[in-house]
């Protein structure tokens, strides 16, 4: 019997700091019960009032989870454009 496979392509990520204070951030990919992360910035700096891009593609299996965390309390806006495939 045939199973698709499901994912997510994700194909860019704006992170912007909109509180006009400098800060930085971790985005990394959870695996599917959580029990390892993958970092793709570690401590990445983003500047006040500033915006950041990651534009090389992602791809997410069904049960992975893509996080974001800034190191302390932030004001930032993340917004991902990602396409959903099945196989």
């Amino acid at each position: 019997m045939y199973s698709p496979i499901k994912s997510k392509i994700v194909g860019n990520i704006s992170i912007c700091e909109t509180a006009g204070a400098d800060e930085t951030f971790d985005l990394y990919v959870r695996d599917d019960a959580g029990a390892n992360d993958y970092e793709i910035y570690s401590d990445q700096a983003l500047a006040a009032n500033a915006t950041f891009e990651h534009t090389t593609r992602i791809v997410l299996e069904a049960s992975d989870v893509l996080s974001a965390q800034t190191a302390s309390t932030a004001n930032v806006d993340v917004v991902i454009s990602y396409l959903d495939q099945t196989l």
